[in-house]
């Protein structure tokens, strides 16, 4: 009789477990289906990548998958500009030392590229703070080669790809947790929630926290009989918004806080002792947490964990906060069109790392990119809502306030693309607003 009664309490407990199994695959699945969807559709939108050392931000106009705009800033200064419209790629650094970023010196150093101007080579126009236009040069938008190691190295391909990035994260978390401020278990802890902002109550907007993996068992082998390390996922903490089955706002943060902050000193040290470490490097660590202010802690140990993951053979872990905002989406009035006033023509194909491989690869817009991966799906080559794949672009408007001068003017009207209202725009105060209201990352 009891070992009976053993049974069916052995039952009740997995059959009781299912549902919250169930719901964890369907809250995946819903995030997915609302990415694929806001993929397809035009957008304003703004991103930004802030690690410990740098800030950049982009802001833009996606029109649908061959038809783009963004300007970049780093540090709060402006750095370049981009366009893209079918088979045409536009370039202005307005910080001409930003020109490193995106230009293969070998490639700049060893072949001669000419422009339409008597003498001017392509690098001399870039320098100038000129507009180089190139008639044949972008690509479709895709994921190929996006790696956590290249982010940063091509802003607007990161901003229009971010969905794309979501959706591998989904992949990578260990399930979806739809967010309630009643949730006794929420998936990131009181003390660890900073900087992830509530949505607000009637908005009608939908928050979904990624579950965190947990960290291999200190000495479990990994590939090639090697060790196994953290990654990047055992850290990301991201909150995906929802509103009316769109993505309008998107909140990650690799990070160490609170009792992830304990969790892996405790880690640690098990660590170190379990791979043998001698005692007096130990202690070292020992010291170095003790030492070491706890705000400044986080990091301080994720450098050090880096230390051992690179050693390991293993990518990095990356540390950063990201945001996405996205708005106006599948507005009809969303246009691009590149530049065609005082222009310098010429090649950039040999120049601009940021080229990306031309093809059919749907991104589906909506700064969504590469048929996001991780199960969710765009239709390849699409045009999106916000404007059909032969329509031409009103105007020339070019994003945030781009200006006209230092190169040639865009030949029309000026955008502002954090300043619509709308559905899924955002109210400050820590809380994610309805409709109408204002996003607090407006310029």
């Amino acid at each position: 009789m009891t070992r009976k009664l053993g049974i069916v309490l052995i039952l009740a407990v997995i059959v009781g477990g299912l549902p919250a199994c169930g719901n964890r695959l369907h809250e995946r699945d819903v995030v997915l289906s609302a990415i694929a969807r806001t993929q397809q559709l035009a957008t304003k939108y703004s991103y930004t990548d802030v690690r410990p050392q740098q800030e950049i931000a982009v802001k833009g106009l996606v029109e649908d998958d061959f038809r783009f705009k963004a300007r970049v800033t780093y540090n709060g200064r402006i750095g370049y500009d981009e366009v893209v419209r079918d088979d045409t790629l536009g370039v202005r650094f307005v910080d001409p030392t930003r020109i490193a970023n995106l230009i293969d010196k070998q490639a700049a150093d060893s072949v001669s590229l000419p422009t339409n101007l008597p003498g001017i080579a392509v690098k001399d126009a870039l320098l100038g703070r000129r507009w180089v236009i190139d008639d044949a040069a972008a690509p479709a938008i895709t994921e190929v080669g996006r790696t956590e190691a290249t982010l940063g190295k091509d802003p607007v391909l990161d901003s229009v790809t971010a969905l794309g990035y979501v959706a591998g994260a989904i992949n990578e978390a260990l399930s979806v947790k739809k967010w309630s401020k009643d949730d006794l278990e929420p998936a990131y802890a009181s003390d660890e929630d900073q900087g992830i902002v509530k949505p607000a109550s009637g908005s009608g907007v939908d928050r979904y926290d990624l579950v965190r993996p947990p960290l291999p068992p200190p000495g479990a082998l990994g590939g090639a009989g090697q060790a196994a390390t953290p990654k990047t996922s055992h850290f990301r903490k991201m909150a995906i918004y929802i509103r009316k089955g769109l993505v309008v706002k998107v909140i990650e943060r690799i990070e160490l806080t609170g009792k992830g902050l304990d969790r892996l000193v405790t880690y640690t040290k098990t660590f170190l002792k379990d791979q043998k470490v001698p005692d007096a490097q130990r202690a070292g660590f020992d010291r170095l947490v003790k030492q070491t202010p706890r705000e400044k802690l986080g990091l301080v140990l994720l450098n050090a964990e880096n230390t051992f993951v690179v050693a390991a053979g293993a990518a990095p872990i990356l540390i950063r906060s990201m945001t996405l905002d996205l708005q106006d989406l599948g507005a009809n009035d969303i246009k691009v069109s590149a530049p065609q006033d005082n222009v310098v023509l010429g090649k950039l194909t040999a120049l601009v790392s940021a080229q990306k491989p031309g093809g059919a690869s749907g991104a589906g817009g909506a700064a969504g990119g590469g048929g996001s991966g991780g199960g969710s799906s765009s239709s390849g080559g699409s045009s999106s809502s916000g404007g059909s794949g032969g329509s031409t672009s009103s105007g020339g408007s070019s994003p945030t306030g781009t200006p006209s001068g230092a190169g040639g003017s865009t030949g029309g009207t000026t955008e502002t693309t954090g300043s619509a209202s709308g559905s899924g725009s955002f109210t400050g105060g820590g809380s994610v607003g309805g409709p109408g209201t204002t996003p607090t990352s407006s310029p």
